[in-house]
């Protein structure tokens, strides 16, 4: 494992608002290219992180039925370890969702509809 990917899997500044996650794989990560990321959701205050080893992006989510839920940025900003914050690009934004949907169909069994389904034909 890389030294980004120690990071990303033990630092604790970069964990989910809550210190109970509903989400039993908070710590599985997976590879997109040379990215490694992981989601940490959050059923209960219906929120994720999109992680990545060194920032993160806090999204929303909206529980519904038949294992479907909604996705959407909350404030489409990265959040960096240091404190800094930078807004995410058009084609990040789209990355960030795709990869999430992706994550959490796999890892706890839920598809993700993003609010604005168009973000994704791009």
């Amino acid at each position: 494992m890389d030294h980004g990917s120690e990071n990303l899997a033990s630092s604790p500044g970069m964990n989910s608002p809550s210190a109970s996650s509903s989400s039993s794989q908070a710590n599985t990560l997976s590879h997109s290219g040379n990215e490694v990321y992981r989601v940490d959701v959050d059923w209960r205050n219906q929120s994720a992180y999109y992680v990545e080893s060194r920032r993160k992006v806090w999204l929303m989510l909206s529980k519904r039925i038949r294992g479907h839920a909604g996705v959407d940025h909350m404030y489409a900003i990265w959040e960096y370890q240091d404190g800094r914050r930078e807004e995410l690009s058009a084609s990040e934004r789209t990355a960030v969702l795709r990869r999430t949907i992706d994550f959490v169909r796999d890892h706890e069994g839920v598809t993700l509809i993003p609010a604005d389904p168009l973000i994704l034909a791009a």
